[in-house]
């Protein structure tokens, strides 16, 4: 089957992106052990990474081969918009979820590796290398970003929203019944019990005909059941105000004057509810700003005929046809506290002997080459946590606590990363340096034997730096 051409409501309009592989193809150089341990790292999480893209891409044309002409224009342009775009397709919602689990994922090594990488140049006095690696970190990090937004086309209970909804896929959008009012419930985390947290909804919009209004229904966050308000933003109401459906008495909100969904032109909606500030964008415009969210209340006529006060919903009028292109949400995290003035932690205190980042490269008794590096350190409380690396996979995170200088350790806590086994009476002690580690340690082992069931064995075990 022949594709059409790419459609521009679908390519570079659209929220989601291509995240593009952003090191350089060729090969590292051979006396570069930084480059080549990034290489490597970053080979096998790409590897992963378009495993899982080449399989929804099959599935993709698999479905498009098998579906009727009805479904064909739909599954072309998602095809298209996925290929050209990483736009999730709403029709596979649970391979589209896994890619995007698998697409985080591989950032976030990204983003770790290019750390390390940029600390490890640094160290070693290449500026020029190190500042690279931190330029394409910033990169990876404004990537990283944009995945905290959660596509909710792809919800395995969307399909049940738009069937009840009267609202009818058009290609790859939705579009409103243009002969009647439509209601399209947006379904997201918001639907769980419990307070709603600090929250932001992007909705891409068009007007493709009629001049009515668009109702955008949110639950006001910090509110429990059963005093959960449903607040509304009207667009164009009358034709070009937009404002706040409905205040407590005596009270007022802001209001913008002036038209904002254009028909034929898509709009880009941004609703961030926190509990003491609402404000709405429109093509990165303020458009709304309103500081007493306690006083916004459900509009009347709607309460009941919604029902559900934890959904968005979208509201069209008869006469008018406003299609939706995308829909994703983010939970937004509170304001951080105000942070106290700095203070200097190692006054007063010997020379660390474990810092944190302190690498020691060696092996255990039993020849596995394993590195062990200080991951979490507090001086002051004589605290520190060691994350060991076999060669083989094998990985550990032990807590331990150290003398004042931390030359001196004993074992506390172990936690196995790479297994799923239950470690308990840990104990052990070791030395720490800038000249080698020495640690000696023994633990019991609580596993799930396939054959002989829970099975428990005793693991003794030393580490020495070379």
């Amino acid at each position: 089957m022949s594709r059409p051409s790419p459609v521009p409501s679908v390519t570079a309009s659209c929220f989601f992106v291509v995240f593009a592989t952003v090191l350089p193809a060729q090969q590292p150089p051979a006396d570069d052990p930084i480059a080549a341990h990034l290489a490597r790292r970053l080979a096998v999480v790409d590897a992963a990474y378009e495993g899982k893209r080449a399989e929804l891409q099959q599935q993709l044309e698999s479905q498009l081969d098998a579906a009727g002409p009805a479904d064909q224009e739909r599954l072309l342009l998602e095809l298209e918009s996925f290929e050209l775009g990483g736009i999730l397709p709403a029709s596979r919602p649970e391979p589209a979820r896994q890619f995007a689990h698998e697409r985080r994922k591989r950032l976030l090594t990204l983003q770790f590796e290019l750390r390390k990488a940029a600390e490890a140049y640094a160290r070693r006095g290449d500026d020029a290398a190190a500042a690279e690696h931190r330029t394409l970190l910033d990169d990876v990090e404004e990537q990283l970003e944009l995945t905290t937004w959660l596509d909710l086309r792809c919800r395995s209970d969307f399909a049940a929203a738009v069937a009840q909804s009267g609202f009818a896929w058009q290609g790859a959008s939705l579009a409103s019944p243009a002969e009647r009012g439509g209601v399209l419930r947006l379904p997201s985390d918001m639907d769980r019990e419990g307070l709603i947290a600090h929250y932001q909804l992007r909705l891409e919009v068009e007007r493709t005909s009629g001049t009515g209004p668009l109702r955008l229904f949110f639950a006001l966050p910090d509110r429990p059941e059963p005093d959960r308000e449903l607040a509304a933003v009207v667009f164009d109401d009358a034709g070009d105000v937009t404002r706040f459906d409905a205040v407590r008495a005596s009270r007022s909100a802001n209001s913008h004057q002036g038209r904002l969904l254009e028909p034929g032109k898509s709009s880009t909606i941004v609703l961030t509810c926190k509990n003491d500030r609402i404000g709405v964008e429109v093509d990165g415009q303020r458009v709304l700003d309103h500081d007493e969210v306690r006083h916004l209340l459900t509009p009347p006529a709607w309460g009941a005929k919604l029902g559900n006060r934890r959904s968005f919903h979208l509201v069209t009028e008869a006469g008018t046809q406003i299609r939706l292109l995308s829909a994703s949400f983010r939970a937004v995290p509170p304001p951080a506290p105000d942070a106290p003035a700095a203070i200097d932690v190692t006054a007063g205190l010997a020379e660390d002997q474990m810092p944190l980042g302190r690498v020691w490269r060696g092996a255990l008794d039993n020849g596995l080459k394993v590195t062990a590096r200080v991951v979490a350190r507090n001086q002051r409380a004589r605290t520190a946590t060691i994350d060991l690396r076999g060669s083989n996979g094998w990985n550990v995170c032990i807590p331990v606590r150290t003398d004042g200088r931390g030359a001196d350790f004993t074992i506390g806590d172990v936690r196995r990363l790479d297994a799923k086994v239950r470690i308990y009476n840990e104990s052990g002690k070791g030395k720490a340096g800038a000249g080698g580690m020495v640690m000696d340690w023994k633990w019991d082992n609580v596993r799930n034997h396939p054959c002989r069931g829970r099975e428990k064995r005793v693991f003794e075990a030393s580490f020495r730096s070379q």
